[in-house]
Order: C-alpha cells, then sequence, then structure tokens
C-alpha cells in the first residue's frame, strides 16, 4: 500500500445532499492533498439506496470514484463501511457521512496525524455545525452557558479504558463520531463496523469506543465541521422503531457485547456474505476521459 494514499469511504441512501458534499469535498482534497503529495481514491458505498439516484449524482459531479450498491430492505450505516473499506487498498481511510462538509484545516490536521504514523491514535471530527438554522436544537445562545458536556467512560479490568465526550456549544454545535480518519488495517483489526446495529445511532460511538477497547488506540479530536440540515425523517430506522428508540436499543447491545468481552464487528462476515451481491461501477471524471 503506497503511504501518501487514502480511500474517502461514504456510506449512503438516498441522501439528494450528497452532491454537494462530493463537489465540496473533492475541491478541499484536491486542494490539499495535491500540494502534500497524497492521491485520494473515493469510494461510495449504498446499502438500500436508488441505484439511478446514485448514478446521477455522480455522473452530475464528473468526479472519479467507485460506487457500491448492497441491495437490502433498510439502510445499514455500519455495513455501508464494511464494505466501502473492503474496497480500499491504502493504508489510509477518511470516513465521512454523506451530509457533512469537511474544512481545509480539518484535512491538513488529518494529514498532520498521518505523519507521525499513527500507530497508537485515530482523529475524529470534533463537533459539527448546521449549515441552516435549526429550530429543534437543544442548546442554542446562552448569556450563561458555554459548553454542555457528557462523558461515556469505559473501564475494563486489565486497566483499559474508552471515552467519548459528547460536548454541545452554542448555535446548535454538536458532538458527532462519524467523521473518521485512521489506519485502515486499525479498522480491519477490530473487524470493522458492528452491523448487528440496526437503525439509526450508536454505531459510531461503538467504533471508536471499540476501537480504543481492543487496540489502546487513542482518539485525536480536530476541528468543526459543517452538517447539511436536514430532520429525521432522512434518519432511517428499521420499521416501528422512532429514532430515539433505535439509539437507546443500539446502545444496550453495544454495552452487552462490551460486559462479555466482544468488542469486535461484522467486517469479515458481511464481506464474506455479501461478496455476490453487490453491483459495483467505476466512475471517471471528464478530466480523465
Amino acid at each position: 500500500m503506497n503511504f501518501n494514499n487514502l480511500s474517502l469511504v461514504i456510506p449512503w441512501s438516498n441522501r439528494p445532499g450528497l452532491l454537494e458534499m462530493l463537489l465540496h469535498t473533492n475541491s478541499v482534497l484536491n486542494d490539499v492533498l495535491s500540494s502534500a503529495g497524497w492521491t485520494t481514491s473515493i469510494i461510495i458505498s449504498s446499502v438500500s439506496g436508488n441505484p439511478s439516484m446514485l448514478a446521477d449524482i455522480v455522473t452530475r459531479s464528473r468526479i472519479t470514484c467507485t460506487t457500491i450498491h448492497a441491495e437490502a430492505e433498510f439502510f445499514n450505516k455500519s455495513l455501508a463501511l464494511n464494505l466501502g473499506v473492503h474496497h480500499a487498498t491504502t493504508r489510509f481511510l477518511l470516513l465521512v457521512d454523506a451530509d457533512v462538509l469537511l474544512s481545509e484545516e480539518i484535512i491538513r490536521s488529518f494529514l498532520e496525524q498521518a505523519e507521525q504514523g499513527m500507530e497508537n491514535t485515530f482523529a475524529v471530527v470534533r463537533q459539527l455545525r448546521e449549515k441552516t438554522s435549526d429550530p429543534n436544537t437543544a442548546f442554542r445562545s446562552s448569556a450563561h452557558l458555554e459548553e454542555i458536556r457528557e462523558t461515556l467512560l469505559i473501564k475494563c479490568h486489565d486497566g483499559t479504558t474508552a471515552c467519548a465526550d459528547y460536548v454541545f456549544g452554542p448555535e446548535g454545535l454538536r458532538p458527532t463520531f462519524g467523521q473518521l480518519f485512521l489506519r485502515r488495517n486499525a479498522f480491519v483489526s477490530i473487524d470493522g463496523a458492528n452491523s448487528g446495529l440496526r437503525g439509526w445511532g450508536f454505531q459510531d460511538t461503538d467504533l471508536i469506543l471499540r476501537l480504543q477497547l481492543k487496540l489502546g488506540l487513542r482518539p485525536i479530536a480536530v476541528g468543526i465541521a459543517q452538517h447539511l440540515t436536514h430532520d429525521n425523517n432522512l434518519r432511517e430506522t428499521v420499521t416501528g422503531q422512532t429514532v430515539a428508540y433505535s439509539q437507546r436499543a443500539n446502545r444496550a447491545s453495544a454495552m452487552s457485547n462490551y460486559m462479555l468481552g466482544h468488542f469486535l464487528g461484522t467486517y469479515s462476515r458481511d464481506c464474506e456474505s455479501w461478496k455476490s451481491h453487490l453491483q459495483v461501477n467505476h466512475y471517471a471524471s471528464s478530466t480523465d476521459s
């Protein structure tokens, strides 16, 4: 694997904001990485998404990328990540949601971490800021509060610890654990994401906790990214489950795994189960043709 290569893996299912995200992210990566001698491959991993919609978005974007489609009943972010990473061949991974815009500063911070090897660390975006005002945010501007922090701390008998900091700030600033930069072998070493966590919620937290619990890696939080505002209707859950219920159920399932000492995901199983059922397409940018 080339040290100066990374794969951008984007889990997707019917998010129209993907076009804006692709155009923005491709531009930022080209501006930052080309001057640093890095190259990027882009992989969009669709689970239960509309293949025609995805093809239209990618064609309009005119970027070079690979799309993977798994025909499933419901979106499963962990499955999308696992299948996407399986098609990545680079040393480093950049995992980014289809509705998040990373800044040049964040990308530069990630590369600074990569230059140090990242043998004992992984990097994660610290917070998200909504692109448009969200009237439903729990913490808007306040004359008295600067931030609200909730910490999830796990300690094992052998002294291993894992931590997830939920930090909320004024004007809708909120935590995010889904925008990750890490070595591919670290992802594979914990057997990737856990597709047993279904619906929406806690998949990202589970991933960063297991990187700490299984490998002892230390999280490095950097920067504030922009979130393309939408309501919960775009957060697909299993039939009959609200987003809140799905999040609680996934958290409880993950905690049960930790109590049993189970710190592995479902990467190997997912890749084996889906290897003959994927639709893979390669797109070349107009400048490549």
